[in-house]
This record gives C-alpha cells, sequence and structure tokens, in this order.
C-alpha cells in the first residue's frame, strides 16, 4: 500500500488534470454507450480501456510494490506516458459539447469550458517554464557537461573517464563514446575498479579519498577523472600519474546550481604506473 500511495502521490501534485482526466475517461463511456457514435468508441477502445488496464496493473499494492522496490519510481511511472491523456481530454471536451441540445447551450459551454481552464492552469506556468526557460544549447544538457566532454573527445576520442554526480547523468546522452564507471546509482559490476571508485566518491562517508580514487580509477583504465574543486578531498592523484589539464565553471556570482560549479578535469598521462 505504501508503494501505490508514493506513485498516486506523483499524480496527484497536478489534481485538477488527474480529475478531469478521470471524469473525461467516464464522459467517453457514457457517450459510447449512449450514442454509440464511431469517435466516442473509437476512444473508448483505443484509449480509456487500455489506459484503465494500465491503472489497473500498475497501481494495485503487489505490483506497485514489485516496481518501487525494484526500479526506480520515475521510470515505472514512466508507463502512463504511454495513455495519450491530453488527446483523450481535449477529444471527450468536444464530444460532451457537441452532445449538449440545445444549440444555445451548446454554444454557452463552448464558452465557459475555455474559461474553466484558463481559470485552473495557473497562467500556464508549466508551459511558460518550458518554452520560455533559459536554454543553453540543443542538447539540453549542462554548459559544463559539454565542455568537459568536448575537451576529453578532442584529446583522445573514445575513452574513459570518471564524472562525480550530478554530471555523469548527462555523459551518456552527450558523448556516448566516453564508457563511465557508473551514472547515479548504476554501476558497471563487471568491473571491481568501477564499483570501488562508485563508493569511493558517492558512498563512503567523510572526504573523498584521492588515493583509493586514483588507485581504482588506473586499476581500471579510466584516462580522465573530473572532481568538484570545492569538494572535500585527503590524498592525491599525482601519485597515480593524474595531472589537472582543464578548469570549466561560472563565475562565483553566477553559480546557481551544482552545474556552475568549477569543475577540473584530470589526465593520466602516458606511461604511468600505478602507485
Amino acid at each position: 500500500m505504501v508503494s501505490m500511495r508514493s506513485l498516486l502521490a506523483y499524480f496527484w501534485v497536478d489534481r485538477p488534470r488527474v480529475i478531469y482526466f478521470v471524469l473525461c475517461c467516464a464522459v467517453v463511456v457514457l457517450l459510447a454507450w449512449k450514442r454509440r457514435d464511431e469517435a466516442s468508441r473509437a476512444l473508448r477502445r483505443y484509449v480509456v480501456v487500455p489506459a484503465a488496464v494500465l491503472l489497473v496493473l500498475l497501481l494495485n499494492p503487489v505490483v506497485a510494490h514489485f516496481l518501487v522496490t525494484k526500479y526506480e519510481e520515475t521510470r515505472s511511472l514512466r508507463f502512463f506516458w504511454l495513455i495519450p491523456a491530453s488527446l483523450l481530454m481535449a477529444a471527450a471536451s468536444v464530444l460532451l459539447v457537441d452532445w449538449l441540445r440545445p444549440r444555445a447551450l451548446r454554444l454557452l459551454a463552448a464558452v465557459v469550458l475555455p474559461l474553466g481552464v484558463l481559470a485552473t492552469v495557473n497562467g500556464f506556468q508549466s508551459l511558460r517554464h518550458t518554452w520560455q526557460n533559459r536554454i543553453t544549447n540543443w542538447y539540453k544538457v549542462p554548459g559544463s557537461v559539454m565542455e568537459l566532454c568536448d575537451a576529453i573527445v578532442a584529446e583522445s576520442g573514445a575513452t574513459k573517464a570518471v564524472f562525480p554526480t550530478p554530471l555523469n547523468l548527462w555523459v551518456r546522452q552527450y558523448r556516448p563514446e566516453i564508457e563511465q564507471p557508473y551514472a547515479w546509482t548504476k554501476v558497471n559490476q563487471a568491473s571491481q575498479a568501477a564499483v570501488t571508485i562508485y563508493e569511493t566518491l558517492e558512498t563512503d562517508e567523510g572526504a573523498v579519498d584521492l588515493d583509493a580514487l586514483g588507485a581504482a580509477a588506473a586499476e581500471g583504465g579510466y584516462e580522465y577523472i573530473v572532481l568538484a574543486e570545492n569538494g572535500d578531498y585527503t590524498g592525491d592523484l599525482a601519485p597515480y600519474g593524474y595531472a589537472e589539464v582543464y578548469r570549466v565553471g561560472a563565475e562565483p556570482d553566477q553559480v546557481e546550481n551544482a552545474y556552475d560549479e568549477t569543475y577540473i578535469l584530470y589526465r593520466r598521462t602516458e606511461g604511468a604506473h600505478n602507485a
């Protein structure tokens, strides 16, 4: 039950949309039963029924518990993208207005319904955020990640590199030729060096042990390491052949999030041996 409530909480953030979606499903079923027109029956057959089946499958306590414990909640929620909710709500609204009689009532509903939408969309805040937000590049990838990846590929082409979180979330999207030991919590379990790197950077408590990181990175063949300048570290990467080759970051007064911080790119010199 806890897992099911956790999934439902994501949708309940946009409560009017959820309520109206359910109402539109009911409207389509009612129209398909009362009017028996092709449009209503097609919506019921191809949208409402599959949506209901998907909701029952994913939001029952047994399946919800399995999805939340075995996979990330956000990954499970992507199944709902299969439901064309916006299309259904628009089509059901039009069908409902068209069903009204007499003509004057239909015209009144055609005016009132858009006004009701305008009154509940909070000034189209979500749309404004999507279309008016600052987009720095066509990839929609943080500029610091692009700059670091370009510097690596320009020197070595396809290679292996260690990126800290959250930078590692974007590398594969922009430069898939760069192999990472891990991204987020997904670790290359086939490599003990990758596991050690992940534990050193992400799960070990206290300051990051650069000696352990350097040794594991060198053992795993990771030619590059990216570290935040203001991180808490002990030890040194130099004994393992790593030296600073590049820096990226915004001016101190322009730092708004983790991607604007200053990051240092270290490269392992050719011929370096493990310490």
